[in-house]
């Protein structure tokens, strides 16, 4: 297998140039292909660091065709880089299908760490970082981010999604809406020039943003797990959502009651007289 090239997973900076190790512009300088989601983006990074080289596109609509040009190239000897705009390559960008096929090939896939802004977004949020969720982009439409969402509170640790400029206010009115009473932190440009990072409740977040002339940039949105003693201060009536949720999903009264008894322990007949009264509004 010495004959056969290799491919690397290089991240690049998120915003700040000076974000780039001494190993990822070597790698770059040595290898016979770059592959970038867009050559002008990656262009300038290249022209930055003095690295001339031959680049190619990769992005959804043409990796499949791509993929095959790789693995050509790697069959000839010949080494080649992944890189994404910006980040780590393949998180929440293409990439999956093409490492996949490599190694199933036999070909080696090394990778050359950095940045990504979902570690940068919960080293500096202050939300616990012993155990968290990342699940890139929410669901465009309410109905499903808010189920999606639901589902996602029951893991019980700090949350992480991206989120698009024109979609971050109506996300955070989705969680308002929903009676999340956890504080969420939402990250505006990391690493750039104009930063800026929004913490508190989804509401006091909102309130923020809406102040706002202009919502640009890149967005992620965290979201704190409840601690224990937060938990144990919930009602049944934060559970409303989900009872609501439940309804819609044909569940009967005597299911939903057995349901948030068993799971959240609380008292039957607060829950009974709470689905009744939620009963009556969605029927």
């Amino acid at each position: 297998m010495e004959n056969l090239g290799q491919l690397y997973i290089v991240s690049t900076p998120i915003g700040n140039m000076g974000d780039f190790s001494f190993r990822a512009v070597e790698i770059l300088k040595m290898v016979d292909l770059i592959a970038c989601e867009d050559t002008r983006v990656s262009g300038r990074l290249l022209k930055h660091y003095g690295i001339k080289n031959n680049l190619t596109s990769f992005f959804e609509h043409n990796e499949d065709y791509k993929l095959d040009l790789i693995i050509k190239e790697l069959s000839f000897g010949k080494n080649v880089a992944l890189i994404s705009d910006s980040g780590t390559p393949l998180i929440s960008d293409p990439g999956f299908k093409l490492v996949r096929k490599i190694r199933e090939l036999g070909f080696n896939v090394t990778a050359c760490p950095g940045a990504t802004s979902v570690i940068t977004s919960l080293s500096i949020s202050g939300f616990p970082t012993d155990k968290f969720f990342f699940g890139g982009f929410l669901p465009t439409k309410q109905g499903k981010k808010e189920r999606v969402l639901l589902d996602y509170m029951k893991i019980g640790c700090t949350l992480i999604f991206f989120e698009s400029p024109h979609r971050i206010i109506f996300t955070v009115q989705t969680l308002v809406d929903m009676g999340i009473k956890n504080d969420i932190c939402v990250c505006r440009e990391l690493t750039k020039k104009y930063e800026e990072v929004l913490i508190g409740s989804a509401s006091e977040v909102l309130e923020k943003l809406s102040d706002k002339d202009a919502v640009k940039g890149e967005f992620v949105l965290l979201i704190k797990a409840l601690n224990d003693d937060e938990a144990d201060e919930k009602s049944v009536e934060d559970y409303e959502p989900e009872i609501v949720e439940l309804f819609a999903e044909g569940k009967t009264s005597k299911d939903i009651v057995g349901y948030l008894v068993d799971k959240y322990e609380l008292n039957k007949k607060e829950v009974f007289n709470f689905v009744q009264e939620i009963k009556k509004l969605v029927n």
